[in-house]
């Protein structure tokens, strides 16, 4: 960087430029003047780079004793900096009060067993401040999936939403339908969100994933959650955009291991490119709008009045437009 000091005008005084740093800048001007004082500066131009956040996700699937366990999720959220949170297996009922489940900074969102049995049920703790909303509308009437769509003020234009499933899948429940459920479900939001990110997170336990597979949904979990198999398990079609997953131990008595997804320090950005789609419009009606443009400018006096007909008319009236 090149700094001149100012001086009182003088017809016999020189000045000289130097380039300074930040350590010791001198300029000297002529006889009679003071040295000038360093001036600190720097070459460092800091690049801007949009940062977007991607929330921090855990799964853990608690079986059962839910209001017993809080106290160690909710040392377990804090302590991992979770965004979300998908409990399975809560094992809960209506007359099991909501506010008896609460943790500090956290949203609750629960959806229990409805068809009598025992168990089953998920749940989802939000982070006060993530921008999450349920998706009620979405959820079947027996099937064990609570949807939720995640939008916060910015995000980039590859992933413009993010649609979280929280699931569990008993193992001699229907496979058929929670695969229609889920693909259904799937195309159902994508329709409305192109761009939009997919994360089912749960206990699938044997479900085929062939047709999510299809789907362009990758299962990213690759270490075994329970014994030698691996039941609890992230599908999603945006892998490049977080690490892969964490296992933890299980919470309290759990067989079940607990999982952390958290998102890429760095994710790959596919190159800028604008896409440019040509479409031949063969309307009947622009045919007859680009006629009326022609008779009112007055270019078919030349064109036989019975030709003018059809898509023979058409053409005439564009080769002497265009000649």
């Amino acid at each position: 960087m090149l700094s001149v000091k100012t001086q009182p005008y003088s017809p016999n005084a020189s000045v000289s430029l130097c380039r300074s740093d930040s350590t010791n800048s001198v300029l000297t001007a002529g006889a009679g003047y003071d040295t000038a004082r360093p001036i600190y500066c720097s070459d460092f131009k800091p690049t801007c780079r949009k940062r977007f956040h991607f929330p921090v996700f855990l799964l853990s699937n608690i079986r059962g004793g839910f209001a017993t366990k809080l106290d160690e999720l909710q040392q377990l959220l804090v302590t991992n900096n979770v965004d979300i949170a998908v409990i399975i297996e809560t094992w809960l009922h209506e007359d099991i009060d909501s506010n008896l489940l609460e943790l500090s900074g956290y949203t609750l969102f629960r959806l229990d067993r409805r068809d009598g049995r025992q168990g089953g049920g998920v749940a989802v703790y939000v982070k006060h401040g993530c921008y999450c909303t349920i998706l009620s509308h979405l959820t079947h009437a027996h099937l064990e999936v609570l949807w939720l769509l995640y939008r916060p003020h910015s995000m980039p234009r590859e992933v413009t939403h993010i649609t979280i499933g929280a699931i569990y899948h008993p193992p001699k429940a229907n496979n058929a339908e929670m695969l229609d459920y889920l693909v259904s479900t799937m195309d159902e939001v994508t329709r409305i969100h192109p761009h939009c990110g997919v994360i089912l997170l749960g206990d699938f336990n044997q479900l085929p994933d062939s047709q999510l597979k299809s789907y362009h949904l990758q299962q990213m979990m690759k270490s075994a959650t329970r014994g030698n198999a691996i039941l609890d398990k992230i599908y999603t079609n945006i892998p490049s955009w977080f690490q892969p997953p964490i296992p933890f131990p299980p919470v309290s008595r759990s067989d079940h291991n607990t999982v952390c997804l958290r998102p890429a320090v760095d994710p790959p950005r596919p190159p800028r490119f604008v896409k440019v789609i040509y479409r031949r419009l063969v309307s009947p009606n622009r045919k007859s709008l680009l006629y009326n443009t022609v008779v009112a400018r007055q270019l078919d006096s030349s064109v036989p009045n019975d030709l003018l007909s059809g898509n023979g008319r058409f053409i005439l009236l564009c080769s002497h437009t265009l000649a």
